[in-house]
């Protein structure tokens, strides 16, 4: 489950910046806060690469 706070953007006659572009993002896992006011952005041409041990949270 997704969850998000604040407002949409709105949308701009101009093009956006970047590839992808998320504010606030916030997951809970049952009880469990697992992300809290995650903000990400990926230009255009950039490579992310999310890393981690078995079990570590990656698919949050």
């Amino acid at each position: 489950r997704w969850l998000r706070r604040g407002t949409a953007p709105q949308p701009s006659s101009s093009p956006a910046p970047y590839a992808a572009e998320v504010r606030s993002l916030a997951v809970r896992r049952d009880r469990v806060q697992a992300l809290r006011h995650v903000d990400l952005t990926v230009s255009p041409g950039e490579t992310v690469a999310l890393m981690g041990r078995n079990g570590a949270g990656k698919s949050t």
